[in-house]
């Protein structure tokens, strides 16, 4: 038997343990693996140890899978557990350059698009601002997923991160979405994990999502204010083009 050293050596010599990721939260996997199905792309900010690419891959073989991770050790791992899966590439980078190197290829942003973003926790600045930004100015179809998020109203029950003045949360992003949006949160207020306590999560996304198919989200009331800015923008729009005529 191996003698491991420290954590990361452990991970080094071993694979997924079984560990599905997204927390292991049985109604957030339930309806990621539901809203999925409709997806063509799947991109991870936060590889970490690969246990949400894997699962992402190993499960939906029809998607075309990115993962990007700055910590080169974890990077390793990573590669080593995600090593055979040929829908899963895996990139050593920041999750900014990461991204902006997913844009330049039109095949992928003119596609529907599942965003999981997980690269933001303890002791830095976080880039999250700038991919939520990146995402809506340059992705046609998306549904962005944002983890260890506040869940309003439920800040007791589920665990979001916050780091200095940064906090995990709509009012922090809020400025950097652009166009028109919906957003929604956990529709349950308890845990449904084997592995970890409860753990906040946010789904933005510019398509409406058909709630009695998908009972484990509910619409922020964000969403509805969001709708009466839309309406100035397709007037103006509307109006331009009669003076076109």
């Amino acid at each position: 038997m191996n003698k491991f050293n420290t954590f990361i050596d452990m991970f080094k010599n071993t694979h997924n343990f079984g560990y599905p990721g997204f927390h292991g939260d049985i109604n957030l996997i339930n309806l990621i693996m539901r809203l999925a199905k409709s997806r063509e792309v799947f991109i991870e900010t936060g590889t970490f140890f690969g246990h949400t690419s894997f699962f992402v891959g190993k499960n939906l073989p029809h998607l075309d899978c990115y993962t990007c991770e700055i910590n080169f050790d974890h990077y390793l791992i990573s590669k080593n557990i995600l090593d055979g899966l040929d829908n899963v590439k895996i990139f050593n980078n920041d999750s900014i350059d990461f991204l902006k190197k997913i844009i330049l290829n039109p095949n992928i942003s003119v596609k529907r698009c599942f965003f999981w973003l997980d690269a933001h926790g303890y002791g830095f600045d976080w880039p999250l601002k700038k991919e939520v930004e990146i995402i809506t100015k340059n992705f046609k179809n998306y549904y962005i997923f944002i983890d260890d998020f506040k869940v309003p109203g439920l800040e007791k029950k589920f665990h979001y991160d916050k780091y200095k003045s940064q906090e995990c949360s709509y009012e922090y992003i809020k400025d950097n979405i652009f166009g028109y949006h919906y957003i929604y949160f956990p529709n349950y207020n308890i845990g449904t994990s084997y592995f970890e306590p409860p753990t906040g999560w946010c789904l933005i996304s510019n398509e409406q999502i058909d709630l009695n198919l998908n009972d484990e989200i509910t619409l922020d009331s964000k969403s509805k204010n969001n709708l009466y800015k839309k309406i100035p923008q397709v007037l103006k729009k509307i109006f331009n083009k009669c003076l076109q005529r």
